[in-house]
């Protein structure tokens, strides 16, 4: 059985990933921490970069993947690895996210109709606190059952 390579399954996640990046540089230069803002802090900066990294070797490897793919080589476990990689990139951009939102990732009032108190904190917030928990619920399992793929292809089993 020859599984294909879905280019808009690896493009996507990485394009997500570069999205999730950029809109996290917004949300830290909306957020301020001792007088500037959390984008000018410089250990969020090299947060930040080792993400971009981390993100730029993702694309590479897509790149490699790809080019075995079309040369008829079987890059099961390779595509396996990308998408265990995409995952825990994206559970890294989560946890950044809430950490540059600091105290107003969490604290949101019930919205029922009729209530007049606000949101505490940027609108975003609540968006990427349930990012954050989806990201690490769903992709637990799913990174399990990849890594077990993994091991019975190299093992040829």
């Amino acid at each position: 059985m020859k599984l294909g390579f879905s280019q808009r399954d690896r493009t996507l996640q990485a394009a997500a990933s570069r999205a999730q990046l950029e809109h996290l540089a917004l949300i830290a230069a909306e957020m301020p921490a001792e007088g500037e803002s959390v984008a000018d802090d410089e250990a969020f900066q090299r947060k930040c970069q080792a993400l971009e990294v981390t993100l730029l070797g993702l694309e590479m490897l897509e790149l490699r993947i790809r080019h075995e793919v079309e040369s008829g080589r079987a890059a099961r476990a390779e595509k396996l690895m990308l998408s265990i990689k995409c995952a825990e990139l994206a559970q890294a951009i989560a946890d950044l996210t809430l950490e540059t939102l600091g105290y107003y990732a969490l604290p949101f009032p019930d919205q029922v109709p009729g209530d007049n108190e606000r949101p505490v904190g940027p609108e975003h917030a609540l968006a990427a606190l349930q990012s954050w928990l989806a990201s690490h619920s769903s992709s637990g399992a799913e990174v399990s059952d990849h890594k077990n793929t993994i091991a019975r292809v190299a093992l040829d089993l």
